[in-house]
């Protein structure tokens, strides 16, 4: 039935037009209602007991664990057939007074006109029912859901929920189950064939969180999860003109020097044309000159086809990769940090949001077609076991097994606790910084904050060709992000680990906070509201050559070494050696100049600092002779030093004052050479 002709037929029910479901015990369309916590379901139910249908708790599961969620009573959020449908629909009911259409800054004013997505807000508080089944009857709607909230993040239910199969030989299950409930199961996930989706009716008895909940509580699959749209999960408004101060900053904005220090990087590196990065967002003008030569073929994963483009008005995506890889030197527009790679672009929404199921299509489909970074500057999201694993499988699959670096915005809402996605530890979690070296505002902080980067009036490319300016984390990612880009295009032997840590371990540290040493790195100062610092790519780069040192030495036969200051007293400007006989030829096996240790700290591994031998595996090795030398601020303090290989805990300690510069030397057992390995002298100091 048409709506036009099913609103006139109804027209004595028109100021119950907006009932678009308060109970909404309707399928895909249905109030978001789960089961209580002393409900035992076994792995044979196929129906809700009446106790569970009737509970207005609202959770789902994530990793076996209930997460809860808060109805929002007076808002109903609609998805059209299409644009058409959706404007004849407002012409109808804007005269209406029971409700409206809702409007804030998580709707951009774009999606008004441009969208077939529109959310009602009753002005009564909540929305009457007695138009339920006509409603459904609506072949204009495709689904509708009363919407909800995790962490004050607005959510609407779409009509379906994914389900991993433990093992194929489950899918016969799952098709029973399915069918019990007039549900369609299909495979829309193309790039895991045990996750299947499940299509709830208008008319189902039960919503589609009930549903993927009743699924996983009878034990038979791996897990469930919700296709949730998330409004707006970008971190940005509309954008607007300004400059580069976030590449070099010297004054025009805030303080000089607050930038990521890309210049001395390029005479490094510009970036690589092997080098991808994937750019998973709202698309990316594909035409746009200061970005098209630089652009591979994308793809759609809101709607599962081929190319990249924005499929509404957002500059949102077009935004972002300008930021990353914008063409340098063609006298156009702006330079990205790593203009000389190429950038891969994934549309997973639009100015309006994302459905959960496309963040994870969007991953997926990147890191099986050949990207090795991926920025995503969106999030705030409720958790899901889906996108977890589709991040987990990014960050250790990727690459060949190095793993892709995944690069997240913490968010724009000020919270004091970095949110979903990116608090997790194989990303590099994001927030932004002011010209003037200050956490914004509105950047969320917190344990689970890795690094900052320029993210306030930072300009970029949008759309139809232009250039903008706008702030937020969703601008501070990208740098990072681009960073990442160039370390891969030097170093392409790094893991992603070894990339994330080279960026974290090189920032700068603004003035005017206090930094601690924290549990990741003991090494390392941080901060709750700037993280490790401000991202710097030059000295990232320098960091990445120590940890490329390690791993062209990883495999070969060698020694290596660690000093830990379990001691009251800082150490400066260590010297260390140690020479030994091999074959009866005198061999330097280490000789470094590792630098400062505090008190409670160590040096050294893994960042290599030995040489490499080249004698026959097992061959012996004498006379070994071990030389330290620092400076203590006591020079009659005298300290406890052991050593040992291979043993981190050494059984001989001799005392010994450093001064300023004393030499320490001692004698080491005799040992062997390593077969393609490293063996690693530990030094401690007491």
């Amino acid at each position: 039935m048409h709506i036009l002709t099913l609103i006139t037929m109804r027209l004595r029910y028109c100021i119950y037009l907006f009932t678009i479901i308060a109970l909404f015990a309707l399928g895909s369309c249905s109030s978001i209602i789960a089961f209580d916590d002393d409900v035992e379901v076994s792995g044979e139910i196929t129906t809700l007991p009446a106790e569970i249908a009737d509970s207005s708790s609202l959770y789902y599961y994530y990793y076996g664990e209930p997460v809860y969620l808060t109805e929002v009573p007076d808002l109903v959020f609609l998805k059209f057939k299409d644009i058409d449908s959706r404007n004849l629909f407002i012409s109808k009911i804007t005269p209406l007074s029971l409700a409206q259409i809702w409007a804030s800054d998580k709707m951009p004013e774009q999606t008004k006109i441009s969208s077939d997505i529109l959310i009602l807000q009753s002005l009564t508080g909540s929305f009457p029912s007695d138009l339920i089944d006509e409603f459904c009857e609506l072949d204009d709607i495709e689904w509708f859901s009363t919407m909800t909230s995790y962490s004050d993040q607005l959510l609407a239910v779409t009509n379906e929920f994914s389900v991993k199969l433990k093992n194929m030989s489950d899918y016969q299950k799952l098709v029973d189950l399915a069918g019990i409930h007039d549900c369609d199961v299909y495979h829309k996930d193309f790039f895991d064939a045990e996750e299947f989706f499940v299509k709830v009716p208008k008319r189902s008895e039960f919503g589609a969180i009930q549903l993927a909940s009743l699924f996983f509580e009878t034990g038979q699959f791996e897990y469930t999860s919700p296709d949730f749209f998330i409004l707006n999960p970008y971190f940005s408004s509309d954008p607007y003109f300004s400059s580069q101060w976030g590449l070099k900053n010297t004054g025009q904005y805030g303080s000089p020097g607050v930038d990521i220090n890309i210049e001395p990087a390029w005479n490094i590196t510009e970036g690589s044309s092997d080098v991808v990065v994937a750019i998973i967002d709202t698309g990316v003008e594909s035409t746009h000159p200061d970005l098209s030569s630089n652009l591979l073929t994308g793809y759609n994963a809101f709607n599962y086809g081929s190319g990249g483009d924005p499929i509404d008005a957002s500059a949102h995506g077009t935004m972002v990769a300008g930021i990353v890889g914008a063409i340098k030197d063609n006298s156009i527009g702006i330079s990205g940090v790593a203009p000389g790679c190429k950038l891969l672009p994934v549309c997973m929404g639009n100015s309006y949001g994302v459905s959960s199921s496309a963040a994870v299509a969007g991953i997926n489909w990147a890191r099986q077609n050949n990207a090795d970074v991926m920025n995503c500057s969106w999030g705030d999201v409720p958790v899901l076991q889906c996108v977890t694993d589709a991040i987990y499988n990014a960050a250790t699959l990727g690459r060949g097994g190095k793993g892709c670096v995944m690069v997240f915005a913490t968010g724009q809402d000020g919270y004091s606790y970095i949110p979903y996605p990116s608090y997790l530890t194989n990303v590099i979690s994001v927030g932004a910084v002011t010209p003037n070296g200050l956490r914004h505002n509105n950047s969320d902080y917190g344990n689970g904050l890795d690094v900052v980067a320029p993210g306030m009036d930072i300009k970029s490319t949008i759309r139809q060709g232009l250039y903008g300016d706008d702030s937020g984390t969703s601008y501070a990612a990208p740098h990072v992000s681009g960073i990442a880009a160039l370390i891969l295009s030097e170093y392409p032997d790094l893991t992603e680990a070894q990339v994330r840590r080279a960026i974290e371990l090189s920032c700068t540290k603004p003035s005017g906070y206090s930094y601690s040493y924290d549990d990741q790195y003991p090494s390392a100062l941080w901060n709750n509201h700037v993280g490790y610092g401000v991202a710097n790519a030059y000295y990232a780069l320098l960091k990445a050559s120590d940890f490329h040192e390690q791993n062209v030495l990883d495999g070969t036969p060698g020694f290596d070494f660690v000093i830990t200051n379990h001691s009251s007293y800082p150490l400066e400007d260590f010297y260390i050696s140690l020479t030994g006989k091999i074959g009866g030829v005198e061999t330097t096996l280490i000789a470094a100049d590792p630098g400062d240790a505090g008190c409670g700290m160590h040096i050294g591994y893994p960042v290599y600092r030995g040489e490499t031998i080249t004698a026959v595996p097992g061959t012996s090795i004498t006379n070994l002779s071990l030389n330290i030398s620092a400076i203590s601020p006591d020079d009659d303090y005298y300290f406890h030093i052991g050593a040992a290989i291979d043993n981190p805990y050494p059984i001989y300690y001799y005392d010994f004052a450093f001064g300023y510069g004393n030499m320490y030397q001692c004698s080491i057992p005799n040992t062997t050479v390593p077969n393609s390995s490293r063996r690693i002298l530990y030094i401690d100091i007491l």
